[in-house]
């Protein structure tokens, strides 16, 4: 998609920038796992609170060095990023939709086995 919208960022300046963007969740998960070993149930939703800061302050930073990375301004970001999420779901429900045909195409031929077996 960035290259549609006329992103300046190469794939190696992008992998660089969403490497960084990924520095919270260790940053925050590992202790909060640690941390969970010793809380009681009703302390669990401060873990849940840590795991959802970390993945919201990685998607700030990916969101940010996107925009940085090909030098995107706010709105162009946003409309590039709800392009993404189409083509992503897009790309998703192409690949299902492939692999219940395959699975419907391999059905259909077991069943023509079975049938030929059962005519022999």
């Amino acid at each position: 998609m960035t290259t549609l919208f006329e992103g300046e960022g190469s794939f190696k300046d992008i992998f660089i920038a969403v490497s960084y963007s990924l520095v919270p969740v260790p940053l925050l998960m590992i202790p909060a796992v640690f941390l969970s070993n010793f809380v009681i149930t009703t302390e669990a939703s401060l873990i849940a609170l840590v795991f959802t800061i970390a993945l919201f302050w990685m998607g700030i930073l990916v969101f940010f060095g996107t925009m940085v990375t090909h030098d995107y301004s706010m709105g162009k970001n946003l409309i590039t990023f709800v392009g993404t999420i189409v083509g992503m779901a897009l790309i998703i429900f192409v690949a299902l939709l492939f692999s219940t045909l395959v699975g419907k195409i391999i059905s259909l031929i077991t069943n023509i086995v079975v049938e030929i077996q059962y005519r022999v």
